[in-house]
């Protein structure tokens, strides 16, 4: 896990090395353990990497790497996890290697079988090779776009490519201008400019997921999908327990291979179904395989004492029934302001509330010495684990009549608001699955709209969608939504930020693409079922996770106490932080320490524009 970047003046020009130097260190966050340079078709490009050194901790690991007598070299951002098994596949090739990292597998890779490489490999990854005999610069993101890859094109001119948007401040000659259009986007719907492959800023977008770039001297930039999830979906006719059976043995393999590591690995732990599920494979296989040593695993949680959404007591819970320590990550009003304008800065996008919880999760686990995380993330867009995807399958089957479909799946909405409203809501779904009618309000609610929301329309109406949704179910299409197109290519910069920006690579099993098939083909009926999300998943982790965690259903999450924190005493940075207009208008109430819910989100509204992202 690294970071790292690229300038190519297309004009002919030399590219400076201060200049690379400058870009590329502007990532030191994402590769404190090595820089590395190299210059090409007669210095008119420049490839530039910082280091994270996860596996063959050696300099023989350092890059950019060179191969095949100087015909290529990479600058490479993420693993591939199978590496082991592919280098041991071109070594029947007569291929041989001077290293034991994945870099050099996927140098030999292309070498053997160029850009079809990428359906061999196992993993993440965004990565940028020169092929000199061919005068062409390759790029390629892994199929969920897990890894980021951001780049500026100026046709005849300048192409440059970074792992974050931030890296693009510190570009000579090129002035980052936010767009005003795209954050008013952003705000109306947070998860709207990643999945689209745009960004804030004027000039800088992103290689989509599954997707690869092209680009040769005094030639335009030619971008493929390389990786189409319709193509490999598994529609599975598996009885439950056959499917039960293969997502464990698919979930067993993929934490085996992402436990490949010359460091300590951890686990963020919150309690909920997913961490804990990944949690006790990898503590099952430390057991069984000895795949890691005890005393080089460890798990940690962030903890708001005091709240409702506090999730302490779950991941106590998980900690203890595999026995082992649970390292807890407090907050401490004092420094609020500090931390969360790091983590706003790395981020260098709008988010509802600050990414302040998951990157303090992974800062600690820095400090202790751990460089990787093995998390959860990926289930709850594939198995509905959101109530937004359960609401809509719900109204859908009232809509069409469906008495069976509705009643089920108005069970399992039940389960999932707050225990104390369980009851209420329960009779209020009875209703309207008796009626068949979801009600006046609940079907005004698909019209209702933010005032700027037939921008937000029309700008999903114009964006791609790397899926067809005319192959596939009411109910895939849901699912394939959230999980390519808005809410997890969010979550996946979100988390790559929070723990690249402590230098810590996050693994995820449950985006193992032959997981992923896998799932998406599925029947709702394993994905939603006896009143319970994720149906599958549960019945598959039957004794081997606390039972309290597998059951339950209601839904946190790792957030922000953001009004706990802007109506405690020490609370001088909201004023400190907010535009000249803010404070006009909220000073007494900043002062009083009064602000309401909303009051501190338009608050925070300001601050990601007039303090941060410009």
């Amino acid at each position: 896990m690294c970071g790292i970047t690229g300038i190519w003046h297309l004009d002919g020009s030399k590219v400076e090395e201060q200049k690379i130097t400058r870009f590329n260190n502007s990532l030191s966050h994402r590769g404190p353990d090595g820089f590395g340079t190299s210059f090409h078709n007669n210095a008119t490009l420049a490839l530039g990497h910082r280091r994270l050194s996860i596996l063959d901790l050696s300099e023989a690991g350092k890059q950019p790497m060179t191969y095949a007598d100087g015909q290529l070299t990479i600058t490479f951002n993420g693993e591939i996890f199978n590496f082991i098994q592919i280098r041991d596949e071109l070594k029947k090739y007569g291929y041989a290697f001077r290293s034991d990292t994945d870099t050099e597998v996927i140098l030999a890779a292309y070498h053997r079988w160029g850009k079809e490489c990428l359906h061999r490999f196992n993993g993440m990854w965004a990565f940028a090779i020169w092929d000199e005999p061919k005068q062409e610069l390759f790029l390629a993101r892994d199929r969920f776009g897990i890894k980021p890859l951001y780049y500026h094109f100026l046709p005849n001119r300048l192409f440059a490519f970074a792992s974050e948007t931030l890296a693009f401040k510190n570009l000579a000659d090129f002035s980052r201008t936010l767009n005003p259009d795209e954050l008013d986007l952003s705000i109306a719907d947070s998860t709207f400019l990643e999945g689209a492959g745009k960004t804030l800023f004027d000039g800088v977008e992103s290689i989509l997921p599954g997707h690869s770039a092209f680009l040769k001297p005094n030639d335009l930039l030619k971008v493929e999908q390389w990786w189409r999830i319709d193509d490999h979906i598994e529609i599975s006719n598996h009885s439950l327990s056959e499917s039960i059976e293969h997502i464990d043995a698919l979930l067993r393999d993929s934490t085996k291979l992402r436990l490949i590591s010359d460091v300590p690995v951890a686990t963020a732990l919150s309690g909920g179904l997913d961490s804990t599920t990944v949690f006790g494979y990898v503590n099952r296989l430390r057991s069984e395989e000895s795949l890691i040593q005890r005393d080089s695993l460890a798990a940690y949680t962030v903890s708001f004492e005091g709240l409702e959404s506090d999730e302490l007591d779950y991941a106590k819970e998980a900690a203890e029934f595999y026995h082992q320590k649970l390292n807890v990550v407090k907050h401490h009003q004092a420094d609020v302001a500090e931390q969360i304008l790091a983590s706003q800065k790395i981020l260098d996008a709008y988010s509802p509330s600050p990414i302040l919880a998951i990157s303090e999760i992974y800062k600690a686990m820095k400090n202790d010495g751990r460089s990787v995380s093995m998390d959860g993330h990926g289930v709850d867009e594939m198995l509905f684990g959101y109530r937004s995807m359960v609401d809509r399958i719900f109204y859908n089957a009232i809509q069409n009549g469906d008495r069976d479909l509705a009643a089920k799946i108005g069970a399992v909405k039940a389960q999932m608001v707050h225990p104390k409203l369980r009851e209420k809501f329960s009779l209020r779904i009875a209703e309207q699955v008796d009626s068949m009618n979801v009600g006046v309000w609940s079907r005004l609610k698909k019209f209702i709209k933010p005032s700027n929301n037939a921008k937000i329309s029309k700008a999903y109406a114009g964006s791609t969608l790397i899926f067809n949704p005319s192959n596939h179910s009411e109910d895939l299409n849901i699912a394939l939504l959230e999980f390519t197109r808005t809410t997890l290519p969010t979550v996946l910069r979100n988390f790559d930020r929070a723990g690249m920006m402590h230098g810590v690579e996050i693994r995820m099993p449950f985006m193992d693409y032959r997981l992923v098939k896998y799932i998406m083909g599925i029947g709702i009926e394993s994905k939603l079922n006896e009143g319970f999300t994720k149906f599958v998943l549960r019945q598959s982790q039957i004794g081997k996770i606390p039972e309290s965690l597998r059951t339950r259903t209601y839904k946190v999450g790792v957030g922000n106490p953001l009004s706990l924190w802007m109506n405690q005493e020490n609370n001088n940075w909201v004023y400190d932080m907010c535009s000249a207009n803010a404070k006009a208008k909220y000073e007494v109430k900043v002062k009083s320490r009064s602000l309401t819910d909303k009051e501190c989100l338009d608050l925070w509204i300001d601050i990601n524009k007039h303090s941060i992202l410009i």
